[in-house]
């Protein structure tokens, strides 16, 4: 679990020692070689804290969606007014965005509803081959739902 204290360490390690001393874009040059380097079509990147992150993503022609988590409970906190929490704020292209100030139920759901958006609107449209995904059926879908 996450503590204040670990998340100011991760803070400070991540954006106040890589970024600002070494190179803005560390971290998402790691993460867009690791992309190139692996043989998924589909890869989840579950955070990006900065818009030059999301920007080199789309600047790479890496077909790329964007979701926002908004959650206000517990913001007031010091911690949580880090530039790695706040720097997004502003950036208004996200694809989707989640209201998570409710119950993991409510959570789930969101996700699901995202998940089967992209999956059967969004992928099936596209020129990949999702071998998979392909055709898929009702019945599927619900395995999709039970694994969310």
């Amino acid at each position: 679990k996450k503590t204040d204290l670990s998340r100011i360490l991760i803070q400070t390690y991540g954006t106040d020692i890589f970024r600002k001393r070494v190179d803005e874009d560390w971290w998402v040059n790691k993460l867009k070689d690791k992309v190139i380097q692996s043989p998924e079509q589909v890869v989840i990147i579950t955070d990006c804290r900065y818009p030059n992150e999301i920007e080199h993503m789309f600047a790479d022609e890496f077909d790329t969606i964007t979701i926002r988590i908004d959650r206000t409970i517990n913001s007031n906190k010091d911690i949580h007014k880090h530039d790695s929490e706040i720097s997004l704020d502003d950036f208004n292209e996200w694809d989707y965005r989640v209201d998570n100030n409710s119950t993991v139920k409510g959570l789930k759901e969101s996700a699901f509803t995202i998940a089967e958006d992209i999956i059967f609107n969004r992928m099936l449209e596209s020129s990949y081959d999702f071998g998979l995904i392909d055709g898929i059926s009702i019945n599927e879908r619900e395995v999709l739902k039970q694994l969310i």
